[in-house]
């Protein structure tokens, strides 16, 4: 066992796994689930349009652009503002955890932004 104090309470324990050794096929299982009835709420659509109100009233009605196109894809950007010479990407996540929701937000602003080997926006939000 290496134990690394110094990380904040990190301690790397190397583990025999058996699955990662042995059996390389791909196994299956089946759930049955009943039907159930669920509420929708359209908690992203309500935060998206509130803050393309605010950022409209901040840069200009025509430099704020809603579920853009992020240019590859079917990929949509939640928001897109240009500020003079600037672009700024805003990605929005209604997650119940806010943990969760920063993990997605990044990895998916940070996809936008670099995917295609240059940079495309000035600011990333989530």
């Amino acid at each position: 066992m290496v134990n690394n104090s110094n990380n904040l309470g990190f301690i790397f324990i190397p583990k025999n796994d058996e699955d990662v050794v042995g059996n390389d096929d791909l196994k299956t299982k089946t759930y049955k689930r009943k039907p159930i009835s669920y509420e929708l709420i359209y908690l992203h659509k309500l935060i998206s349009n509130k803050l393309a109100k605010i950022l409209k009233q901040k840069y200009g009605f025509n430099n704020v652009s809603s579920e853009h196109i992020a240019g590859y894809g079917s990929n949509k950007i939640d928001i897109v503002v240009k500020d003079h010479n600037n672009i700024i990407f805003y990605e929005i996540k209604t997650y119940n955890s806010l943990r969760t929701s920063i993990r997605e937000a990044l990895g998916q602003i940070i996809e936008y932004c670099f995917w295609t080997n240059e940079e495309r926006a000035k600011k990333l939000i989530i």
